[in-house]
């Protein structure tokens, strides 16, 4: 009982940390039994990914799954997740944006100018 609860501390902890350093990239938070969700829009996934992978508290570099929801609405119809794991604090956090059927989802596995790519796994 008491280390879930330090779990949840721990949680909360990197959720309002995260508030803090990136609040012009997030515009809705939640702190779910499965994990953070950081809501953004499409347009600042990119941004928002290297910046959750590069943060030295949780350490989030495993890109676990893309999974889609349809919402069946007529705006932001479909919400794409991203998740990803922290090995280092075994927490998972999905970064979630809604998006039409006819926009373009941006892809996290682009390679940057220096040849790296943002995620080793992807390819």
């Amino acid at each position: 009982m008491l280390s879930q609860r330090l779990y949840q501390t721990a949680r909360t902890d990197v959720l309002v940390q995260q508030q803090k350093v990136l609040p012009s990239l997030i515009y809705r938070t939640r702190n779910t039994p499965e994990g953070l969700v950081l809501c953004t829009t499409s347009a600042k996934l990119r941004p928002l990914a290297l910046a959750v992978r590069n943060n030295s508290l949780a350490l989030f570099r495993h890109l676990v799954d893309i999974a889609t929801t349809d919402r069946l609405r007529s705006s932001g119809r479909f919400v794409v997740n991203y998740i990803f794991l922290s090995c280092v604090t075994n927490q998972r956090l999905t970064l979630q944006f809604a998006i039409n059927e006819t926009a373009i989802v941006p892809s996290l596995a682009a390679p940057f100018v220096n040849g790296q790519r943002l995620f080793a796994a992807a390819s």
